[in-house]
């Protein structure tokens, strides 16, 4: 009996120090955290400078001007060239125009399509490079119709403005009339009255003068400005109408001896830009464009180019001078009638087969008589 009582005692020892070993170890108490430091705010960003909406002086809209006029003609330098620089001065160097002189750019030719399509960005234009392209403006060039580039300028930038520019101007932006002096004789022969023009190869530009020459017993060639004075000086052609200036700036009194005052045939260039440019430009920049190219500008330019015509000719009796070359011949008033007269029946076919295209050519011409009674 004692014998069981001392197991049973053993066993409960054993248990009992089974159980303390089995229980966990006190967990130590948690350290309390530190507090978190605040973070300390994020500097605020230097606001970007937002950039400046247009062209700037810095960086300026660039636009491309191409012109065939060479650089030391008088239509360069009376029209094109101070037209630029006051477009330019106005902007406050925010509009550069980039010059192309003397079809560098684009060929004369060329000029409308290159402008209409964004080529270029502004350009002279001759509508007579593109027969039947600008009928409206044929007009203009019947002979004898304007005395110099004043009457042509002025008037033509009026009638262009209201029946061109929203018809066969639409491709593009008008913007002012280029107009030329009145053409002159230059060639071979002497020429004191109009019957010296019977039997001689002349240079015609266009059609209207094609026909003039053949009433006048001449015989129309067709050459380009650029071989007209290659023409002259072989002798392919006999004479040619042009301006005193031209005369000079593409070399016509170096192969002519003979020289008439005509006063005849005076054309008239446009300024045109490309439209989507127009389009796209700031308000504030059309404004300057609209005012250097508005009814005034185009009176002032006109007159600008007008007033070198007479030193162009002083130029050409200098050198005709020193070479021991005749004197320039001044046509008779009553020759110029006479000349005007003969070719009257081109004014007549050219405003009926206008008319037969549906082009108001006879309400144009009236009021371009009109007008031009109006200067008087």
């Amino acid at each position: 009996m004692k014998k069981y009582v001392m197991v049973s005692i053993a066993l409960i020892v054993m248990l009992s120090m089974m159980l303390v070993a089995c229980q966990p170890e006190p967990s130590q108490p948690s350290q309390p955290s530190q507090p978190s430091q605040p973070s300390q705010p994020s500097q605020p960003s230097e606001p970007s400078k937002p950039e400046p909406a247009g062209p700037t002086a810095e960086k300026p809209l660039e636009l491309s001007f191409a012109y065939h006029a060479p650089p030391i003609a008088s239509l360069t330098v009376a029209i094109m060239e101070p037209w630029a620089d006051a477009i330019e001065e106005a902007s406050e160097g925010r509009v550069k125009i980039i010059r192309h002189p003397g079809g560098t750019l684009v060929q004369s030719a060329d000029a409308y399509d290159a402008v209409a399509t964004g080529l270029c960005d502004i350009a002279q234009v001759d509508p007579e490079e593109n027969p039947g392209r600008f009928p409206r403006q044929e007009v203009f060039r019947l002979p004898f119709l304007f005395k110099d580039a004043v009457d042509s300028g002025v008037v033509a930038y009026d009638l262009i403005e209201k029946y061109c520019v929203d018809t066969e101007l639409q491709e593009v932006k008008f913007l002012m009339t280029l107009p030329l002096h009145s053409a002159q004789y230059l060639g071979h022969k002497n020429v004191k009255t109009i019957a010296d023009l019977k039997g001689q190869k002349l240079r015609a530009a266009g059609k209207i003068e094609s026909e003039a020459f053949k009433l006048l017993g001449a015989v129309p060639v067709d050459i380009s400005t650029g071989e007209l004075a290659s023409a002259l000086e072989k002798k392919t052609v006999d004479g040619t109408f042009f301006t005193w200036a031209g005369a000079l700036a593409f070399g016509l009194h170096n192969v002519t001896k003979f020289r008439t005052q005509f006063d005849v045939w005076p054309r008239v260039f446009i300024l045109a830009m490309n439209k989507d440019k127009w389009d796209a430009l700031p308000d504030d920049i059309k404004m300057i464009f609209e005012e250097g190219s508005n009814a005034a500008a185009n009176r002032m330019y006109a007159e600008a180019h007008q007033a070198l015509e007479p030193e162009k000719r002083a130029v050409i009796k200098m050198l005709g001078d020193k070479f021991g070359w005749p004197p320039i011949i001044d046509l008779p008033v009553s020759e110029r009638d006479k000349a005007k007269e003969i070719t009257l029946p081109v004014w007549d076919a050219t405003v009926d087969e206008l008319e037969g295209k549906g082009v108001p050519a006879q309400e144009i011409l009236d009021e371009i008589q009109q007008k031009l009674q109006e200067f008087k």
